[in-house]
């Protein structure tokens, strides 16, 4: 069994995205999903206690454990579990750049996490023990006051209930959803209902927009001395709002311009100072053509 301030290594699925416009794969999942762990090299049944566990992001992403960083763990959640989310160099990092080829032609990659324990605590199998909220019966090895120090790539995995979504970089949804069947129909009965509402509220919006419209015809239409009808508003409802007062606008300046209608009754007669009007004898041209004839004749 290690001694205690040796990192402990536990191992998780990992997955990797589609390469993005820089080059870089990002990522988030679980590195550890509280439970009890068997297929570990040094405990037969270990476990962390997240309780006691912390951690300083931003954390080094290695390959093994060992060299050089090929990328960054940028945050660390611990509750029940440890969400991870960082990402990978494939665009700078030789060994990066060769993880990610490789996990194009089918490898799949799985995630190391690097725990420093300062104590561990032997639990006997009689009890049952509440730990990271979940309860276990049986012995196991119960590491304390952990500090996360480093997460790696690697080829073999031991946690089997941990994983890891790779995102596009450009992309803030994961390629593969986490919900339920049930939150999943739950959340397209929501979608559909505001979709309802929706085409409730544009519907009561365009029949609002329209009675006010048609009151605003029929005031035109008065100012302008027309009568109403459905008929004769129809283009006028038509126009948009900008339409309609460039329209309007324009009817009511012609409407201002124009002569007023005088009755025929004032052009009809002449003032004489209240002597009776004489009358105009009609004008015969008979006489004019005769005398016309009678000199072309001579």
């Amino acid at each position: 069994m290690k001694t205690q301030n040796q990192a402990h290594h536990f191992l998780a699925d990992f997955q990797l995205s589609k390469p993005t416009a820089k080059g870089e794969r990002t990522f988030s999942g679980i590195a550890y999903a509280g439970g009890v762990i068997t297929d570990h090299s040094w405990y037969s049944a270990v476990a962390f206690d997240l309780t006691t566990t912390t951690v300083e992001a931003p954390l080094p992403l290695l390959f093994n454990h060992s060299g050089s960083p090929i990328g960054v763990i940028e945050t660390v959640t611990i509750g029940t579990q440890i969400e991870i989310a960082g990402r990978l160099f494939a665009d700078i990092d030789p060994i990066a750049k060769d993880i990610a080829a490789k996990a194009d032609r089918g490898i799949k990659w799985q995630l190391s996490v690097g725990i420093f324990p300062a104590s561990t605590e032997n639990l006997n199998g009689t009890q049952t023990h509440n730990i990271n909220g979940q309860s276990f019966t049986g012995e196991l090895a119960l590491l304390k006051n952990n500090r996360i120090r480093e997460v790696s790539f690697v080829t073999m995995g031991a946690d089997d209930k941990t994983s890891a979504t790779v995102f596009n970089a450009q992309s803030t949804k994961p390629q593969e959803s986490t919900m339920t069947p049930e939150e999943a129909k739950a959340l397209q009965d929501k979608v559909a209902m505001l979709e309802t509402e929706n085409a409730q509220f544009k519907a009561e919006s365009e029949l609002a927009k329209k009675a006010v419209r048609e009151i605003e015809v029929k005031s035109l239409f008065t100012a302008l001395g027309r009568e109403y009808s459905e008929a004769t508003a129809a283009p006028y409802l038509s126009f948009n709002a900008e339409q309609f007062k460039a329209i309007s606008a324009d009817l009511i300046a012609q409407k201002g311009e124009q002569k007023p209608n005088l009755p025929a009754h004032l052009f009809g007669a002449q003032a004489t100072d209240g002597a009776e009007k004489p009358t105009t004898p009609a004008f015969d041209t008979s006489a004019i053509y005769a005398q016309m004839n009678a000199r072309g004749s001579n």
